[in-house]
């Protein structure tokens, strides 16, 4: 049977037995709890990092479709609507390697801009289709309005 041990703690009397605090046993186990559950986290993570050069190929895909599409933009200001001409053409600006650009540009109507069947029908509204191809990140597609205003 545990002793009583009294000792005085600021003025007043205290047991060892009503002493509170955590034990070293209690901090180790608490650590090696934590730890086992910081792995169970971690591995899903760290296997995702796996697929994460395809990533890094999706985002600069998105940057070079941005640019280009900021580039269409920017000759819609300088020559105006007109001098964007419909149809499918290589894009402008230079490619990263391993990557390759395609952009169709089509006339629709305002009721529905999505609607390409009637592109040859000349309307205010442009759209830009351009496709960014990588081998190992696949296609993506990014779309932009032009209108004439």
């Amino acid at each position: 049977m545990l002793a009583q041990v009294t000792k005085r703690e600021n003025g007043f009397r205290a047991t060892l037995a009503t002493m509170r605090g955590f034990t070293l046993i209690e901090t180790i186990i608490t650590i090696v709890i934590i730890s086992i559950a910081a792995a169970a986290v971690m591995i899903p993570f760290m296997t995702s990092l796996g697929g994460s050069p395809k990533a890094l190929l999706t985002q600069q895909a998105m940057e070079l479709a941005q640019g280009e599409s900021d580039q269409l933009i920017a000759e819609k200001r300088a020559s105006g609507f007109g001098a964007i001409a419909t149809g499918a053409s290589a894009c402008t600006l230079p490619m990263l390697t391993g990557f390759t650009c395609a952009r169709a540009v089509c006339y629709v109507p305002a009721a529905n801009l999505n609607d390409t069947a009637a592109c040859a029908t000349v309307t205010d509204y442009k759209q830009a289709v351009i496709t960014i191809t990588s081998a190992v990140a696949g296609n993506l597609t990014a779309v932009t309005l032009l209108t004439n205003y």
